[in-house]
């Protein structure tokens, strides 16, 4: 299955960088679970399939999180296509 879901981590200055792709919701949560455990931050998900971007909260607690709380659109922003890479 294609990798559709890109993970991105914010940076102290407001800016997305790339950290990894999932297949799902489920399975880009769970990466951003354990990335959280060392890099600890707001994470968000985008879909290149619908162009939706979903942040995951700071202070999110994964046991909780559902997709209607943490879904929310960011007006302006530039999809991960418009963003620098910086995957490395």
């Amino acid at each position: 299955m294609l990798e559709t879901l890109d993970i991105f981590k914010m940076q102290e200055d407001g800016k997305y960088v790339w950290k990894a792709a999932a297949e799902t919701f489920e399975v880009a949560t769970s990466k951003i679970e354990k990335l959280a455990t060392t890099s600890p931050g707001e994470y968000m998900i985008f879909s290149q399939t619908t162009g939706k971007k979903t942040v995951i909260p700071l202070d999110a607690t994964f046991a909780e999180v559902t997709l209607a709380e943490v879904t929310s659109e960011f007006p302006g922003s530039r999809s991960p296509r418009q963003m620098p890479d910086t995957r490395r």
